[in-house]
């Protein structure tokens, strides 16, 4: 994996341009990630712990102003909603503090917009020094951010009414029918 994170590079960022109706299929990896984008729409669903422990899908459709926060091996699928340009952000494992090992909603700011983007240019991407630098300042940004409940749990797959969930699929799939 290109962008996986490690001890050595523990933050990694990956930007492009995503069509709408792109899809990335349920995966996960050892690393947690930020999912966010500085235009267009992005709809993720993490698959997370709920009340009394069960399972959930949560439903987080993702304007440029927010960002979810997915842990590392949390079960999650990315659906660009409207052409974005999203910004990735891979974090180390090692570096994920125990309070962030759940899903989270967060505001963006215009600061880490702009750290995002500059970990990702080409003239700070070989300068250790510099990529060390931004990692605190995203790290740090991270930890300041404001957590927003925007998340909406998805009737359970297999136990829940399949009707409601599908309807709520449908709606999610489709906001303007």
């Amino acid at each position: 994996e290109p962008f996986a994170p490690s001890v050595a590079q523990p933050l990694r960022t990956r930007l492009r341009d995503l069509q709408q109706d792109t899809h990335f299929e349920p995966h996960r990896h050892d690393w947690a990630q930020l999912a966010c984008c500085a235009g267009g729409l992005l709809q993720v669903v993490v698959r997370a712990a709920g009340p009394a422990g069960a399972e959930q899908d949560i439903s987080v459709i993702v304007p440029p102003q927010r960002a979810v926060w997915i842990p590392p091996g949390a079960l999650h699928s990315v659906m660009v909603v409207e052409a974005a340009q999203s910004r990735t952000v891979y974090l180390h494992a090692s570096l994920v503090l125990p309070e962030w090992r759940q899903v989270r909603v967060l505001a963006v700011t215009p600061l880490l917009h702009a750290l995002i983007d500059a970990q990702d240019q080409a003239s700070y991407r070989h300068q250790p020094a510099e990529q060390g630098a931004l990692t605190t300042l995203v790290r740090h940004e991270l930890a300041q951010a404001i957590c927003l409940p925007v998340g909406v749990p998805l009737p359970p797959a297999g136990r829940g009414d399949r009707r409601l969930r599908a309807l709520c699929q449908g709606l999610l799939a489709q906001p303007d029918a």
